[in-house]
């Protein structure tokens, strides 16, 4: 039987070049480009030391997966590995048998705990092929959002039962959340890394984030997964 998992752990070490965005104004808004740029020189890329434990790590998990009756792998992991070289899963999406997938999570743990020095990174590994690097010279897009008139309903849903909705108290608040939008633009993460400080708003945060979609960033006009930082604005008056 085929099933798909997301496994979340804590988030507790930084990755550069994580993308930035803001969401629709106070109402929807029209159909734009995508904001592209070329990546510069003083972009802080990969170092080759990342790139092998990365493809190290997705040819294992391919070959095991492989060996597990799945024949065409086809997933995507985040991992984190801090300062002190200790690494953790941050989610797990693979369609596999739950047999296959529980094999897996012991893989990536071993894997994780058998790393030799080195720097503090995060790194999207996709199963069935090769992660694009961010190096300088290559022009990229950044996620899109796709379904902004959703989004201003449910964000307006949730500021109409909010306690204290007009009564020109409350003002306004945000939320910046990371995700990992794929390549389909799907969101497959969501960490609330600043929360609004209203409990009844953030209660909603991530539920209304797991629900957004993209037009998927771009390398090279590729589509390509992304980490992608993305603020949620609620105004109360």
């Amino acid at each position: 039987m085929i099933s798909r998992r997301l496994l979340l752990l804590s988030l507790t070490a930084i990755l550069p070049a994580v993308l930035q965005a803001q969401t629709p104004a106070a109402s929807p808004r029209a159909e734009r480009p995508q904001q592209c740029r070329t990546v510069p020189d003083t972009a802080r890329a990969p170092t080759p030391q990342q790139i092998a434990e990365a493809n190290r790590l997705r040819d294992d998990l391919r070959f095991m997966f492989r060996q597990m009756g799945v024949e065409r792998p086809n997933g995507l992991l985040l991992v984190d590995v801090d300062s002190a070289r200790q690494g953790k899963l941050l989610f797990l999406n693979i369609e596999a048998p739950q047999g296959a997938i529980d094999a897996g999570l012991a893989l990536v743990k071993e894997y994780l705990q058998a790393l030799p020095g080195g720097r503090a990174y995060q790194a999207l590994v996709r199963i069935d092929g090769e992660y694009p690097a961010l190096t300088p010279g290559r022009r990229h897009c950044l996620p899109d959002l796709a379904n902004g008139d959703s989004l201003y309903a449910w964000r307006n849903r949730v500021i109409m039962r909010h306690p204290e909705f007009g009564r020109g108290t409350a003002g306004s608040r945000q939320a910046l959340v990371l995700l990992v939008v794929n390549r389909l633009g799907e969101v497959h993460y969501v960490q609330v890394l600043r929360p609004t400080g209203d409990a009844y708003l953030d209660e909603n945060v991530e539920h209304i984030a797991r629900r957004l979609r993209f037009r998927p960033a771009t390398l090279d006009g590729e589509p390509f997964d992304v980490r992608y930082r993305f603020t949620i604005n609620f105004d109360l008056q």
